[in-house]
This record gives structure tokens, C-alpha cells and sequence, in this order.
């Protein structure tokens, strides 16, 4: 597949999952966001630094989920620069600002800037994920270039209506993750 043919490729699929997760009904992501908070808690037990995300476009809620590992002091969230992502250590989800992709990030003042090596869990978002542990995100690259070194566990965090069941189409960029918790 030619990159023109991949990109065409992984842009159509982004509209499609986009508009998959769009319609899910606020019973069905209810239900998701119990099962998640009930299964995290206790997966999530055993790390010391966890970086997870808060959601974006439709993105599952992890608003629970962030404010336990928050009061544990393990909640760490990323900022997004031109093409890197920077980690911080929250204190308080009250740190949070709006950036101009529209996104929800640590506000520098309210943070302590975090080294990439004392994470030891990432929940990565996407648009969709394949049983092979890919995903397809938005098309930046972000979590891309910011896992191609990273050596712990990263787990793909979504809707079950997430889940692409034929391969995902991959680029030389792409990172698989470790795992897949789809509620």
C-alpha cells in the first residue's frame, strides 16, 4: 500500500469509528463508564505512576478513575507541544485548562513536569483498536513518537464499539500497545 493509499485509507476508517462512538447512547456509555471505574481500580492498583488521559471528542470517561489515582498521587496527564507530548503529575483535576486543540491539560503552574521513565502505565486513547493491540488515533502521531521508546505497559482504553475486528491498517510509525481494556 502506497502512503497516499494508507493515508486515504486510515482517514476514512477515523470517520467512521468517529462516528460509531458518537452514537452511542448515554445509557450505553454509563454502563461503560461503571464497568471501567470497577476493573481500573483494581488494575490499576499496582502501578506507581500512571499516565491517562482526559477524554476528548467523545473519548470513555475516566473522571473517577483520574480523581482516585489523583488522590493517590499516580495521576499523571499529558500536554501536547508541536510534535512531542510533555507528562505532568497532577495534584488536582481543578489544574486543568482547554488548550487550543480542545483538549484538557495541566495548567504548568498547578503541575510538576514528569520524567517519561517513572511512568510505568500508560492508557492510550484512540478512535479504534484491533485484536492484534493497534490503534488508530487522530492522525498526529503524538503517542506514536512518545511510546516508540517507551518500555512499560500501555494499555488501549475505549468503548467494546471500539474495537475494529479486521487489522487496522499500519503505517512504519504505528506502536502496538501491550493490551486492550474495552468496556
Amino acid at each position: 500500500m502506497t502512503p497516499e493509499e494508507l493515508f486515504e485509507k486510515k482517514k476514512a476508517l477515523r470517520s467512521f469509528l468517529l462516528k460509531k462512538r458518537e452514537n452511542l447512547s448515554s445509557s450505553r456509555r454509563n454502563l461503560a463508564h461503571k464497568e471501567l471505574f470497577e476493573r481500573l481500580s483494581v488494575e490499576l492498583f499496582v502501578f506507581k505512576n500512571v499516565l491517562s488521559f482526559v477524554p476528548f471528542r467523545g473519548e470513555i470517561d475516566l473522571t473517577k478513575i483520574n480523581q482516585v489515582l489523583c488522590t493517590d498521587g499516580k495521576l499523571h496527564l499529558p500536554k501536547v507541544s508541536e510534535d512531542s507530548i510533555t507528562i505532568y503529575q497532577i495534584r488536582s483535576l481543578e489544574g486543568l485548562k482547554k488548550s487550543s486543540l480542545g483538549i484538557y491539560e495541566p495548567l504548568e503552574t498547578h503541575a510538576i513536569k514528569s520524567n517519561p521513565d517513572s511512568i510505568d502505565c500508560i492508557l492510550v486513547p484512540a478512535l479504534g483498536f484491533d485484536n492484534n493491540y493497534h490503534r488508530l488515533g487522530y492522525g498526529k502521531g503524538h503517542y506514536d513518537r512518545f511510546l516508540k521508546d517507551y518500555n512499560g505497559t500501555t494499555i488501549g482504553i475505549g468503548y467494546k464499539e471500539q474495537l475494529f475486528h479486521d487489522f487496522l491498517p499500519l503505517g512504519d510509525h504505528d506502536i502496538s500497545l501491550n493490551r486492550l481494556l474495552l468496556f
